[in-house]
Formats: C-alpha cells, structure tokens, sequence
C-alpha cells in the first residue's frame, strides 16, 4: 500500500539506517487514518490521493516530531487536518 522507498524519497531521506522507523511510522499514520475514516485502506479500489497525502504528511509529521521538543507535537491539529482532509471519503459510523 505504502512502500518505505516511497515514503523515503517523500521524507528526502537517504541511507537505510532509519527503516525500522519509517516502517514503524507508515503503520501508526496508516491505522490513524483509517481510524478517521472508519474504513481500511483495503476498501478502496485505490486509495484517493487526498487520502494517500493524508498518511504521507501523518509520517512525514510524525518523523519530523520523533524527538519531542519545546512545543512537541500538537496531535489534536494533526487530526483535525486529516479529518478536513479525508472528509469526503470518511464513512458516518463504524
């Protein structure tokens, strides 16, 4: 569905000393995204686009995040712009 040369070459990294994290990163952005939908990603013929940039920037946020920080990640912002992102897509109830 998501393959890490492709998720790689959207973070821009190199080298394969970060895979596992990566890896790690597709799987957590992938089940909070269908948890917004209420759907699996195996539901759909193929995946919209808008859905697709919804993981991507969920792993890239999440990479970018990894280490914490002063401000640290603001994940209610996150879901709130996945959720207005994958809107259309979203099913009403489990």
């Amino acid at each position: 569905m998501f393959e890490l040369d492709e998720v790689k070459e959207y973070l821009r990294i190199d080298g394969d000393e970060e895979n596992n994290l990566v890896t790690s990163l597709i799987l957590m952005a992938t089940e909070l995204v269908e948890d917004i939908l209420r759907r699996k990603m195996t539901e759909f013929e193929t995946i919209p686009e808008t859905v697709r940039q919804a993981v991507l920037l969920t792993v890239a946020t999440l990479y970018e995040n990894r280490q914490g920080g002063k401000e640290g990640l603001n994940t209610a912002d996150l879901i709130d712009l996945i959720r207005r992102m994958t809107f259309a897509y979203r099913k009403e109830a489990f």
